[in-house]
């Protein structure tokens, strides 16, 4: 007697798709977008994410999200920005197939963050330096720093005396302030007073001081408390650099040049091949015929004589 029923392999197949319908069908989706509960625009990157973590993404940059393949049930959705305070939204309902409106809205908060502390030392002399000194000054003061003083020729420091407003350089080498006499003025090195070489004079010649110890010169036109009272017109403070920490080398060049005679054609003397670097190469050597120890006048040799010594020397004389 033969079976007329389906086989078994068959039935087991149809129930598998009947049942895998419904099971692939229980998710669903939230969505919605995160603001700034204090200015209702939108925050980008935001991480939304369940609470087992299972399901996550970043906001878009018009703040809008999506969270897919939810499962159904009551969930808990947390989302974060930083600079923002933490946000959990529980009791959110998501039905099978079903789409979730959750719209999040974000609290400022401050980081408190550890204080930082930049510490730098000044550059003494230093431009930045001086003006600063310059603004916590309680008088007028002016100042010249060794960065402006190693910019220019000045060798020394009547020189670069010169560059200082309201003050005067008389003779190269007097420094006068305001136009008052040395009687008025007084000189300081590193804050001791400075005492003048020259006994009928009381300035003292600056001239003498080169400008490549100097670390700067400040001029005071004012009294103040922290300086000496024995002047009306002006203090000249200078103020010599510090040994070094460290070894130092610097190499400097410089040039110039006369309109006048500057690739300008004339007479000149032309003189031996070292010239150029400040050395005689035997050029002007004295002639071999003039005798040593002795001098050359008429009770000494004979005309002939003198006349062959004349002869003997060069007759380029420039």
């Amino acid at each position: 007697m033969r079976s007329t029923g389906f086989p078994t392999s068959v039935l087991a197949l149809a129930g598998l798709l009947l049942l895998g319908g419904p099971l692939s069908a229980q998710q669903g989706r939230i969505t919605g977008r995160v603001l700034d509960a204090k200015t209702a625009l939108p925050i980008a990157s935001a991480q939304v994410f369940l609470e087992d973590q299972s399901v996550g993404t970043l906001s878009s940059i018009d703040g809008r999200y999506v969270l897919r393949d939810v499962p159904v049930g009551v969930q808990t959705v947390i989302v974060q920005m930083i600079g923002y305070g933490q946000k959990t939204i529980t009791g959110v309902e998501v039905t099978d197939g079903g789409v979730a409106a959750l719209d999040i809205s974000l609290e400022g908060s401050a980081v408190d963050i550890a204080g930082i502390t930049v510490a730098a030392t000044v550059e003494s002399g230093s431009t930045s330096a001086l003006l600063y000194e310059r603004r916590s000054e309680a008088v007028v003061v002016d100042a010249i720093g060794s960065e402006q003083i190693s910019r220019s020729p000045d060798g020394d420091a009547a020189a670069a005396l010169k560059r200082v407003p309201g003050l005067s350089v008389v003779d190269g080498k007097f420094a006068y302030v305001r136009g008052l006499g040395e009687r008025y003025s007084s000189t300081t090195l590193n804050g001791a007073p400075l005492a003048s070489p020259m006994p009928d004079r009381k300035v003292v010649p600056l001239d003498v001081i080169p400008s490549g110890l100097l670390e700067s010169i400040v001029t005071a036109k004012s009294y103040s408390p922290d300086k000496p009272g024995d002047y009306a017109g002006g203090l000249v403070e200078l103020r010599t650099k510090d040994f070094p920490k460290r070894r130092i080398f610097s190499v400097s060049a410089s040039g110039g040049f006369n309109t006048v005679t500057t690739f300008e054609d004339g007479l000149r003397y032309g003189g031996g091949g070292l010239d150029f670097l400040g050395f005689d190469d035997g050029t002007r050597d004295l002639p071999g015929a003039l005798p040593d120890n002795a001098r050359v006048t008429f009770p000494n040799f004979s005309r002939p004589q003198l006349e062959s010594l004349g002869e003997s020397f060069s007759g380029d004389w420039g």
